[in-house]
């Protein structure tokens, strides 16, 4: 499956619960916690409550069959935004084989390069619908263009042509560690990013492999491989843009009246599939205290499907 940045525009996991006795204690793990306790402590309405209705829920699996059936070339991957345990998702099976370029995902990496840098993230830079790479006149996805932007709204609206001119000024083997730690980037990657390659066309990856990326955002760095410094106030302009990308911007078909969800879109077009194009989605939710990062891949439709996917997703389980 080979392929190319482009615009942006269920199998339920076992049982993720289990009780079990050691040194007369009980511990039951929870999607989210461990709890325990001696029950022997407990007053008999505290006991209950714990046996009958913290146990069961723990007990479920995520029920997205429904979901499942309504999206049959998609692939989802829920985990726990605080442990980074996998819970379940929709072809989950799938999702160590299923290779795609992370196409505007990437530009994460690049956002995050440059603010590592020390470049002053207010700076605004112009999107005339147009640019140029390796003397090639290469277009942003929008016709008209974004006007200039600074790098929140760049991140909302997925601006090609700002992630290119700021790619441009910072350190190629940068980009390409941070892409790394993402997993936006395989790990024996030469770390050699062509200039017509560098918005997620420089090699594929699969939904496990940006899982990395989406429970590094929700964990703000904790679960990063290496950890990141990510609730560090250099990096709020990531978390502004992600929450703004759902607002306003091209994932906004992920915005929630009943939670809310922080993300970033990206596109690929499939270059052996003439018109075809596959869409992607992570992010985590809520926004403020992550609960789930999510990815999602949609093999049929574009950044703005996977967005809306992961919106029904979460809605669900939250």
């Amino acid at each position: 499956m080979a392929g190319r940045g482009a615009r942006d525009g269920a199998l339920s996991a076992p049982a993720t619960a289990r009780s079990m006795r050691t040194g007369g204690f009980r511990s039951v793990a929870a999607p989210h916690r461990a709890i325990q306790t001696n029950p022997m402590a407990l007053s008999r309405p505290a006991l209950f409550f714990l046996l009958l209705v913290v146990s069961p829920l723990a007990a479920q699996p995520l029920r997205l069959g429904a979901i499942e059936r309504r999206h049959p070339d998609a692939i989802v991957l829920v985990a726990d935004a605080q442990t980074g345990r996998m819970l379940g998702g929709i072809r989950v099976s799938e999702a160590r084989s299923a290779r795609y370029y992370p196409a505007s995902l990437f530009k994460l990496a690049i956002a995050m390069t440059l603010l590592e840098s020390g470049a002053d993230p207010a700076a605004r830079r112009g999107c005339s619908a147009a640019d140029t790479a390796v003397d090639r006149r290469l277009r942003c996805w929008l016709p008209a263009g974004h006007g200039t932007l600074g790098l929140v709204e760049a991140i909302a609206q997925s601006c090609n042509a700002f992630f290119r001119d700021a790619a441009n000024g910072l350190s190629n083997a940068a980009i390409a560690t941070r892409a790394r730690s993402l997993g936006m980037l395989p790990r024996e990657h030469s770390g050699v990013i062509p200039a017509g390659a560098i918005l997620g066309e420089a090699a594929m990856v699969t939904p496990s492999q940006l899982m990395r990326a989406a429970l590094a955002l929700a964990s703000r760095g904790r679960l990063a491989q290496p950890p990141l410094p990510l609730a560090s106030p250099r990096y709020r302009p990531i978390y502004d843009g992600l929450r703004e990308c759902v607002r306003t911007g091209t994932a906004r078909s992920a915005w929630s009246a009943r939670t809310s969800i922080g993300g970033k879109t990206g596109t690929t077009v499939i270059d052996d599939r003439p018109g075809a194009r596959a869409g992607w989605f992570i992010g985590f939710a809520p926004f403020d205290r992550p609960q789930y990062a999510i990815v999602v891949l949609d093999r049929r439709g574009i950044g703005s499907d996977a967005a809306a996917l992961a919106r029904e997703v979460l809605e669900t389980i939250l």
